[in-house]
């Protein structure tokens, strides 16, 4: 088997098991960083095109955005690069009680619903 063609069977296994999906973002990061044990992250894919955060800046289409609510990381994976391409502290605003995932994956992907 080629390894566009593995590459192409991992990325069909994932789409069926979005859990599978999260570990194997979560283990990317991992290599890279210390990450909370116990905690299953929110994952969101990034759609470049459709943001201009400076967050983002050096973010690609296909880079994942991972944030840990226990320690308020939000961290840029690229799995393509093999790199962190960003991390920083998850800021909440006081007037806000909570950060929605729904919130952040908008701040992925550049859209709102």
């Amino acid at each position: 088997m080629s390894a566009y063609a593995y590459y192409l069977y991992q990325q069909n296994l994932d789409l069926k098991d979005p859990a599978r999906q999260i570990a194997r973002v979560v283990a990317g990061v991992s290599n890279h960083i210390i990450v909370p044990e116990g905690e299953t992250p929110g994952v969101f894919a990034i759609d470049k095109e459709k943001n201009t955060e400076p967050f983002f800046q050096n973010a690609e289409t296909g880079d994942w955005l991972v944030v840990y609510r226990s320690t308020n990381q939000a961290l840029i994976w690229s799995p393509r690069r093999n790199i962190l391409v960003n991390a920083g502290v998850l800021v909440v605003n006081p007037e806000e009680q909570q950060v929605s995932e729904t919130g952040a994956e908008e701040a992925a992907t550049g859209t709102e619903e």
